[in-house]
């Protein structure tokens, strides 16, 4: 497969796992000849400047004494032939990067120091009395004229002193030949006046020398630091040659004539270029960029290519602030574009390297402006993506998925993902691109297009073999399929992946930090599944043994996906040293990775751990809130409240709440979203009522610029305000706004979550139209495409206009969908939720047959595993069906799964519905049992907390067993509470059942009132 870089290096591991290999640093050691030649150039000059060459060859830059020239031709002479007492030593052939070829040469220096090097030869450490050994001599890197760096010695540490060291790293007493002659340490690349100058005084003195054999002037024989002073000289060649490097790479880019050419050595020297070199490099690659060729990028549209090169190496981190600034001087010239330019372009590969250049930097405005650009485009036209190679579309995605709010990067993401399933022949991509591919479209999970491409990759991970997939790619492949949880192909496919994940972890393979936090967060999706359960439980033993190992956003990936797992002795004990690793290292994370802890422990159970969390989180926010942007102050708003209130929380949800009406422009759509939802759950004080107020204005304003999941989200949003008034104008504007639109731009979930958001505002004329006009939708549709929650929240907002044609219709077709479908694909609460719904029109076959089916499936079903509200809403809808045989046998059992639970538990709806419904079946034991208990929590109860309609249904299943002791006396009760309460509050309806029920208790005073 063609590589996108013309390097031959692909960057497409920036989207997904595999990083990029060192480049191989190598130079040839230069020839005998050129040494010759250096030497007579050196002996025929009148003045000298000796600098440190290639591999410690030296290079002269003027004139000098014969002397010193001779001396370095006999060194080089003895190099090249192999003879001669000393051998110029070379650096051993490496691919290694440059830390470990640093590390490497100081491993040889300590050893020398410490006298462990092996014992030299005769010909290595017998020179001469006048022979002089060119490594004698410590020697500096070269940068760059334009280098602000400081001048550096070998070891790294500034200097300006080139003096020879002792080998105990000391410099040698009275040493004055290091200095110029006005008296000052030497400049840089002083190396070779300092051997000039001694040549001139005749030679270095004789305490200079380290000659073997000679005899000094206390009788005693010199120790000999050959070793030492050859094992700097190693590292002063290494420097020279990566020195050399540098300035040849810093040359070419300035010689560059055209953007061709820049774009070319940009390529290969930051490839080839290591650590410091690659990083100073490419900051002056980046300005000479900004400079000299991104103000031309318009007129030069047809070379987009080399520019997309160049800002693809300078926008990475390496180029530091100089690369941030190239790129968005780039993503400012490619945000003024238009399609026909665009069109131009000479390589639509282009665009790929732009997105992820830009992607790197989604905090900067300009880059996001450049990004919306190019995702335009590529949603514009069909051709922009038809033509594009698999790797181009894998990097796009991943620049896209870098602003999931921008409706542009949305859409042109949906444009990929419909290309992916039309090209079909998955099997040409490679293991990388299918996780890239997930990676991406799961930050838009509702997207039609997204998800059945993702589905589509699921389906296909099940046909290749899981060990062609490395540890990155699978824990992507997880986290990523953890969006589509009820989607059979990807829960089958993680089912797998998990199996694989135990296979290799049985092997010893070991997942890096980054991959257990993803593969954790994935797998708590599926808590049940066998193998991702067995597989998590392996998971939480590694996470515990190397908690410290993690990273400030591993550790906030760990606290959201350990939220989402059972409780249980292991996630317990986790979740506990978690507090504590977050809360002993807090000042470590940044502020999104705040925002996300904040949000992770607000799904906790609340306990102990959880709130002492919570306040110091608070506390943490409070002194750090103008660092959070709006993303994040929304996200903050959203898990705020979800706490119990504390000291700190509840200062933190004020300030939240008084920069949210501060910064309410700076919140896009998105962010709008996650503000009411957040909003929705608070309790309403001064500043929250302002702030709820204030955002609701904002969202009305701007309602044509949410998509139509966003309008979904935001009705079911208000739908929980407790200021009603507020939430019922804006649902009605954005039943309006639904109404403007076309809705087969709506998906089947958006559908299914306005039905069901519109059904709590029954008064409303709006909510009512745009409910119909959605049934009619859906009858056009395939009903195969909605997911089990879909068709469940359809019957559940339908049911609330039972007496509309289309929406009758329309529950009719869902009732039959729901007969072919499997009913063990349905969760408990979608099982609940049908019946409820299906029990509004008990009459029809097809919702009989189907509630029947129902029936069936929850006596095969443990209900300890339903949940309060699920159960009450069962026995309300199998009430309508009191004669059938199952509907009946269910209820009972229900009757007897309540009589085992705590009565506090249930909310007040949920005992209104449990006894209206057991009155149904007078003459059954549990069902009978059940109520009397409910009876005695009536009693318990602040009655003026129930509605009148609830009141009368509460009589009214009491009725059924007027001489037990409990019933009797709620009735009573509740007689007293009718009294004190209005007739106007009560309906037709609601006084005709209650006058029916308090007949049963003639003889009762309040009953005889209220009747």
């Amino acid at each position: 497969m063609r590589g996108i870089d013309a390097s031959g290096k692909s960057p497409v591991s920036e989207s997904g796992t595999n990083q990029g290999e060192d480049a191989e640093e190598s130079r040839a050691e230069p020839s005998f000849s050129s040494a010759l030649e250096r030497a007579r150039q050196g002996s025929a000059a009148c003045s000298s400047r000796i600098v440190p060459g290639n591999s410690g060859v030296l290079s002269e830059r003027s004139v000098g004494p014969s002397l010193g020239a001779n001396r370095i031709f006999g060194a080089a002479l003895r190099g090249a032939i192999g003879a001669g007492p000393r051998r110029v030593r070379s650096l051993p052939d490496s691919d290694s990067s440059h830390s470990e070829e640093l590390r490497h040469d100081n491993r040889e220096a300590e050893s020398a120091q410490t006298g462990s090097l092996e014992p030299r030869t005769q010909s290595e450490s017998d020179c001469g009395p006048a022979r002089w050994r060119i490594d004698d001599v410590s020697t500096q890197t070269v940068h760059g004229p334009s280098s602000q760096r400081p001048f550096q010695s070998c070891g790294g540490a500034p200097s300006g002193d080139a003096r020879p060291l002792r080998s105990g790293g000391q410099p040698w007493r009275g040493d004055r030949s290091g200095e110029t002659s006005q008296g000052g340490a030497l400049p840089p690349h002083a190396f070779g006046a300092a051997v000039a100058g001694n040549s001139r005084r005749g030679g270095l003195p004789p305490d200079r020398q380290s000659v073997s054999g000679v005899s000094r002037r206390g009788g005693g024989p010199r120790i000999d630091n050959a070793a030492a002073q050859n094992a700097q000289g190693a590292i002063s060649r290494a420097h020279s040659r990566r020195a050399d490097e540098l300035n040849a790479a810093l040359r070419e880019i300035a010689r560059a004539c055209d953007i061709s050419a820049f774009s070319d050595v940009a390529v290969h020297r930051s490839n080839q270029l290591q650590g410091p070199d690659a990083a100073e490099f490419l900051q002056r690659a980046a300005t000479d960029f900004v400079a000299r060729f991104v103000p031309q990028l318009r007129e030069n549209v047809q070379s987009l290519w080399d520019y997309a090169r160049t800002c693809n190496e300078v926008s990475k981190d390496a180029a530091g602030e100089a690369g941030i600034d190239a790129c968005k001087a780039v993503a400012a010239q490619v945000s003024r574009l238009d399609k026909a330019l665009m069109n131009r372009m000479g390589d639509s590969r282009a665009l790929s390297l732009l997105a992820l250049s830009f992607g790197r930097h989604r905090r900067q405005p300009k880059c996001r402006d450049g990004i919306l650009s190019i995702a335009k485009y590529c949603s514009d036209g069909e051709r922009a993506v038809q033509d594009v190679e698999i790797q181009s579309l894998a990097l796009l995605a991943t620049g896209f998925s870098k602003w999931p709010a921008e409706k542009a990067c949305f859409q042109a993401t949906t444009a990929i993902a419909r290309e992916v399933c039309t090209r079909g022949h998955l099997s040409d991509y490679s293991s990388q691109h299918l996780a890239s591919f997930v990676n991406c479209f799961s930050k838009w999970p509702g997207g039609e297009e997204t998800g059945g491409a993702a589905v589509e990759i699921a389906r296909e991970v099940l046909l290749r073999q899981l060990p062609e997939f490395d540890l990155q790619q699978l824990a992507n492949l997880v986290n990523g399929f953890s969006k589509w949880p009820e989607q059979e192909n990807t829960s089958r496919a993680t089912e797998a992946i998990a199996g694989e994940v135990i296979e290799r972890r049985s092997r010893s393979s070991r997942f890096n930090e980054q991959q257990l936090a993803s593969l954790v967060n994935g797998f708590s999706k599926w808590p049940i599944g066998e193998d991702t359960s067995r597989a998590a439980e392996m998971l939480v033993g590694d996470v515990l043994r190397r908690l410290p190992d993690f990273n400030p956003q591993e550790v906030a990936s760990l606290v959201n996906g350990f939220s989402k797992w059972p409780i249980g002795e292991d996630t317990s004990r986790a979740a506990e040293m978690l507090v504590d690793d977050v809360l002993r290292r807090l000042p470590d994370f940044n502020p999104q990775e705040v925002a996300s802890l904040v949000n992770g422990f607000s799904k906790w159970p609340i306990g102990e751990d959880t709130s002492r969390a919570a306040e110091m989180l608070a506390g943490e926010v409070l002194r750090r809130l103008p660092d959070f942007n709006p993303q994040e102050v929304a996200s903050l708003v959203n898990g705020f409240s979800k706490w119990p209130i504390g000291e700190d929380t509840s200062r933190a949800a004020e300030m939240l709440a008084g920069e949210v009406l501060r910064r309410l422009p700076d919140f896009n759509p998105q962010e709008l979203v996650s503000l009411v939802n957040g909003f929705s759950k608070w309790p309403i004080g001064e500043d929250a009522s302002r702030a709820a107020e204030m955002l609701a204005g904002a969202v009305l304003r701007r309602l044509p610029d949410f998509n139509p999941q966003e309008l979904a989200s935001l009705v079911n949003g208000f739908i929980k305000w407790p200021t009603g008034q507020v939430a019922s104008r804006a649902t009605e504007a954005i039943a309006r706004e639904v109404l403007r639109r076309r809705l087969p731009d709506f998906n089947p979930q958006e559908l299914a979550n306005l039905v069901n958001g519109f059904s709590k505002w029954l008064t409303g004329q709006d909510a009512s139209r745009a409910t119909e006009a959605i049934a009619r939708e859906v009858l056009r549709r395939r009903l195969s495409d909605f997911t089990q929650q879909g068709l469940a929240n359809l019957v559940n907002g339908f049911s609330k206009w039972p007496t509309g044609k289309v929406t009758s219709r329309a529950t009719v077709e869902i009732a039959g969908e729901v007969l072919r479908r499997r009913l063990s694909d349905f969760t408990q609460q979608g099982l609940a939720t049908l019946v409820n719904g299906f029990s509004k029109w008990p009459t029809g076959e097809v919702t009989s047959r189907a509630s029947v089916e129902i029936a069936g499936e929850v006596l095969r079903r443990r209900l300890s595993d339903f949940t309060q509200q699920g159960l009450a809403n069962l026995v309300n809808g199998f009430s309508k069906w009191p004669t059938g045989e199952v509907t009946s046998r269910a209820s009972v059992e229900i009757a007897g799964e309540v009589l085992r639970r705590r009565l506090s538990d249930f909310t007040q709806q949920d005992l209104v519905q449990l006894v209206n419904g057991f009155g149904k079946w007078p003459t059954e034991e549990y069902t009978g049992q059940a109520t009397e208990l409910m009876a005695g929590e009536v009693l318990r109860r602040q009655h003026s907390d129930f509605t009148q309609q609830g009141l009368a249904m509460l009589v009214n299943g009491f009725s059924k067993w007027p001489t037990a002791e409990h019933t009797s006396r709620a009735t009573e009760v509740i007689a007293g509470e009718i009294s004190r309460r209005a007739r106007s509050d009560s309906t037709p309806q609601d006084l005709a059942n209650l006058v029916n029920a308090f007949s049963k208790w003639p003889e009762q005073e309040n009953t005889r009132k209220a009747w």
